[in-house]
C-alpha cells in the first residue's frame, strides 16, 4: 500500500485577518500584524468578573478578585495582623479562677479581626497558621502565689504559658506566651486567658506594653 505525504499549509505573515475571525477578536495594526480588537475583552464577557475597566477602558485586574482562597498550595497573600493591649483600668480577677483577659484596645489590627469590645477575640477571615504572643502584667495586693498565662481556641483550653512563682511577698507577676496555631479562616477564634492565685486584690494592669496578645499570619509551604 502506497503512502501518500500530505503537505503542510503554513500561513505566510499577515494571512490571518479580521474577515478571517468570526468573533472579530483580532485586528490588524499598521503593519498588518493580529492584535486583539480594541473593547474585545469586556467585564460582559467575564462572568466570575475577574476584571474590570479603568477610566480609558482598559481591561484590568478587579479588586479583590485575588483571594488567598484562588491562590495555590503553599502560598499565602497578606493575612491579617494586629496588635491588642488593656488599656483604660486594670481587670480585676478572682484568685485562682482561669479568667479571659479584656483586651479593650489596639495599637492595629490590618483586617478588624479582633474584637476589642465584646468577645475580647481574634477570628480571622483568612484560614492559615498564625504566631501567636501574649503577655499579663498582673499584681496581687497582698502578695502573689503563682500565676498563669493560656490561649483558648473555640472557647477550649489549648496551650498553657510558663507558669510564674515569685518571690515570697512579692506582689508583682509578669507571665508570657508563644505558640502557633491553625486558625480555620471563618468560624475558629483565639482569647488570652489567665489564673492568678494570691492574696489581697488580684488584678490585671494595664497600658501598652503591660497586658498584650498579638497575632500575626506565618505562609506555610
Amino acid at each position: 500500500m502506497a503512502l501518500t505525504k500530505v503537505p503542510q499549509t503554513l500561513h505566510e505573515d499577515s494571512s490571518i485577518s479580521t474577515p478571517q475571525l468570526a468573533d472579530g477578536a483580532l485586528s490588524a495594526d499598521a503593519t498588518g500584524r493580529a492584535k486583539m480588537a480594541d473593547g474585545f475583552s469586556t467585564t460582559a464577557k467575564l462572568a466570575d468578573g475577574a476584571l474590570s475597566a479603568d477610566t480609558p477602558g482598559r481591561a484590568k485586574m478587579a479588586d479583590g478578585f485575588v483571594n488567598q482562597a484562588k491562590m495555590g498550595a503553599g502560598v499565602a497573600g497578606t493575612g491579617p495582623a494586629f496588635s491588642a493591649y488593656r488599656a483604660t483600668s486594670s481587670q480585676t480577677v478572682t484568685s485562682g479562677v482561669a479568667t479571659k483577659v479584656q483586651l479593650n484596645a489596639e495599637d492595629f489590627d490590618t483586617a478588624a479581626a479582633f474584637d476589642p469590645t465584646t468577645n475580647y477575640r481574634f477570628q480571622p477571615a483568612v484560614a492559615g497558621y498564625y504566631m501567636i504572643t501574649g503577655r499579663a502584667a498582673c499584681n496581687a495586693s497582698s502578695g502573689g502565689t503563682v500565676a498563669s498565662l493560656q490561649l483558648y481556641k473555640n472557647g477550649a483550653l489549648l496551650q498553657y504559658g510558663q507558669p510564674y512563682i515569685p518571690p515570697s511577698g512579692s506582689s508583682s507577676m509578669t507571665v508570657t506566651l508563644t505558640g502557633l496555631v491553625y486558625l480555620n479562616g471563618s468560624t475558629d477564634y483565639l482569647e488570652l486567658w489567665t489564673t492568678l492565685a494570691g492574696s489581697g486584690t488580684v488584678t490585671v494592669q494595664t497600658g501598652t506594653g503591660q497586658t498584650i496578645m498579638q497575632r500575626v499570619h506565618v505562609p506555610a509551604g
